[in-house]
């Protein structure tokens, strides 16, 4: 009686460390692969934070007011009447009503209306 037992008490441990084995092997893949995500992740963020700068770069000489100065007076003739103003002129200078949240909706809707025209 008591050797029966001891082997079933010997079975369970051994069926009890194989569950556990299982589940640590198991637990070890999972954390390797988010490991392997999260390089992939961390190259993908540097590899974004070099293209912002890389636009930032660009952003800053194509916004150069010169440069600007240049292309509106391809387009608009030789540009003596326009000035480069501030952002706090440029807001002083349009007329910032409210608009009315249907005036929106059917500018929308007439926006995608004509757009599918276009096409």
């Amino acid at each position: 009686m008591i050797k029966a037992r001891r082997i079933v008490l010997c079975g369970v441990m051994i069926i009890a460390a194989v569950g556990v084995g299982l589940f640590v092997t198991i637990i070890a893949q999972d954390t390797q692969e988010l490991q392997r995500h999260e390089r992939l992740l961390k190259k993908e963020v540097a590899q974004d934070a070099e293209r912002i700068k890389v636009l930032q770069a660009e952003w800053a000489y194509l916004t150069r007011p010169d440069y600007l100065v240049q292309i509106v007076s391809q387009v608009e003739g030789d540009g003596s009447d326009w000035r480069i103003m501030k952002g706090a002129d440029m807001v002083a200078s349009r007329d910032l009503r409210p608009v009315e949240a249907s005036r929106l909706a059917s500018a929308s809707v007439d926006a995608g209306h004509q757009a599918s025209k276009a096409q």
